[in-house]
């Protein structure tokens, strides 16, 4: 968005200074005018879209409340927009009340990573029970780094391997979680759908399935949206809800690849 923003404003300095009598020749003022007008319309419609998906996922969280799907104990479901906003609220089922957002460090953060300027959200994972905050822990960095909150108190790092150092170019998507007793790793392997958190005696706990994102509705949520299928082992460290924020924080970053 900034950056459309950007050339907009670099095309209304020419318009401004060709007033004067300074800038283009008259003939090319016609695609000046052409083109700034296409751009404004670009950027009014990438807010009212924020605005429309704001709006429309606050709605169906207050509709989805009383819905509950068949799922096994430690089985979680979730569909993710294809577009994903600031302070918009999306459903993950098996608990009560659970949901997550985009959530980033700052206003600053959150302009520029909405601007497609940097990538910089993270993610709040909300439950009855548990909060997990994810945050990136760098503004200006290669590799994607975060800090991990449980209930407001950090537990540990999560970040992108080093692609040679540390054998990140053998995987997808080569995360790692990194805490005070543990390490553990997020596994994907290019060109699967299927995903895996284990720890370093390579014990899973968390496995996961996901969709391409299609138009066809869910048959248990009569709605569209990349699935995710979860089912988390009992580990005792951390509550499920860890796990889980992992898992969605590691898709948010997919997204952005």
């Amino acid at each position: 968005m900034f950056r459309l923003m950007a050339i907009w404003l670099i095309f209304t300095v020419f318009i401004i200074l060709n007033t004067f009598g300074i800038g283009p020749v008259q003939e090319s003022m016609a695609v000046l005018y052409i083109g700034w007008a296409a751009m404004l319309v670009g950027i009014i419609f990438l807010f009212v879209q924020r605005r429309y998906m704001q709006n429309k996922y606050k709605k169906m969280m207050n509709e989805q409340q009383n819905t509950i799907l068949d799922l096994e104990r430690g089985e979680y479901f979730y569909q993710a927009p294809l577009v994903t906003v600031d302070d918009q609220p999306i459903k993950v089922h098996g608990k009560e009340d659970m949901h997550y957002k985009l959530s980033f460090n700052n206003s600053l953060q959150k302009w520029m990573s909405i601007g497609d300027v940097l990538s910089l959200n993270g993610m709040k994972l909300t439950s009855n029970d548990h909060e997990v905050e994810i945050l990136p822990s760098k503004m200006f960095t290669i590799r994607h780094k975060f800090k991990v909150f449980l209930d407001g108190n950090y537990i540990g790092r999560y970040e992108l391997k080093k692609l040679f150092k540390d054998k990140g170019i053998k995987e997808y998507l080569p995360l790692f979680f990194e805490t005070e007793n543990k390490n553990y790793d997020f596994t994907n392997k290019y060109a699967e759908l299927t995903s895996s958190i284990q720890d370093s005696e390579e014990d899973t706990v968390l496995t996961a399935n996901r969709s391409f994102f299609d138009l066809s509705s869910d048959k248990r949520t009569s709605r569209r949206g990349e699935k995710h299928d979860i089912h988390i082992k009992d580990e005792k460290e951390f509550p499920e809800e860890v796990w889980l924020g992992l898992y969605i924080q590691a898709m948010n970053v997919k997204n952005e690849k």
